[in-house]
């Protein structure tokens, strides 16, 4: 594995047993075609996007309801749209110098492709995806809350939740 993949998840706290994940997360389905025309074959990263949005959407609901017990359906609703926004994942995936990670075909590269809002959040739930893959729901949510959950943008009228008390902490959760 590179240097550049080594800081990555210097970056994102988790070190992959499995290489290859992280490398499929980071993989865009117009290099995917490029490397085997007719499709690519599951090589890209659009599978675990679907799955990574499943998960943080799962994983930032049973976090604010554990943080905020008393909040109704809406303030929850209108938090978690905010944490799983294309916007806020961006911010994250920009943060985490994912851009500069992407593997991505010609097309994509001389169109601007790392600096694309959607690549960069489609990118970031793929990683939510490798990351729960290669080492199940306890890292992935580590992950999930130390880089998305807990960041928080200027003037969002959001703030970080502090650590929830013993008892409203959803089950399997160990801070």
């Amino acid at each position: 594995m590179g240097a550049d993949l080594e800081q990555l998840q210097q970056t994102l706290g988790y070190r992959f047993n499995d290489a290859g994940l992280l490398v499929r997360a980071l993989t865009h389905r117009s290099l995917a075609v490029e490397m085997k025309p007719g499709g690519g074959d599951g090589c890209d990263n659009e599978q675990l996007e679907f799955l990574g949005d499943a998960i943080l959407g799962f994983i930032a609901s049973a976090d604010l309801v554990s943080r905020r017990p008393q909040a109704r359906e809406g303030e929850l609703s209108r938090l978690k749209s905010h944490l799983v926004s294309a916007a806020h994942l961006f911010e994250v995936a920009s943060a985490a110098g994912l851009g500069e990670q992407l593997r991505l075909g010609r097309g994509e590269e001389f169109s601007g492709g790392r600096q694309k809002r959607a690549l960069l959040a489609d990118a970031m739930e793929a990683i939510i995806a490798a990351v729960y893959l290669d080492g199940g729901i306890d890292a992935c949510r580590a992950m999930v809350e130390r880089l998305i959950l807990r960041r928080v943008e200027p003037g969002s009228g959001l703030s970080p939740f502090p650590p929830p008390p013993a008892k409203n902490r959803p089950p399997g959760d160990a801070q």
